[in-house]
């Protein structure tokens, strides 16, 4: 084999070689955004159904008929619903 069919054998190898690469890196990074957005969901939807119920019922409750030692029962009695 002469210089001009190695170079030619060795583009080949190097260009599947990218091609292969190229799509586990973009699966990889589609996968981390999915998992990013996913994360930012799930926080956004436990903020919006645990904290901010839990904060009003904070604010709205009588600082005489607040009990922070049966603070589970006041949490239990309130339903979190959104």
């Amino acid at each position: 084999m002469n210089t001009d069919s190695w170079i030619q054998v060795g583009s080949t190898i190097v260009t599947a070689a990218v091609s292969v690469a190229s799509i586990f890196a973009a699966n990889r990074l589609g996968r981390r955004d999915y998992l990013n957005k996913l994360d930012v969901q799930h926080k956004s939807e436990r903020y919006h159904q645990l904290y901010l119920p839990l904060l009003q019922l904070l604010i709205n409750a009588s600082p005489v008929g607040l009990n922070y030692s049966n603070f589970s029962l006041l949490m239990s009695a309130h339903t979190f619903e959104g």
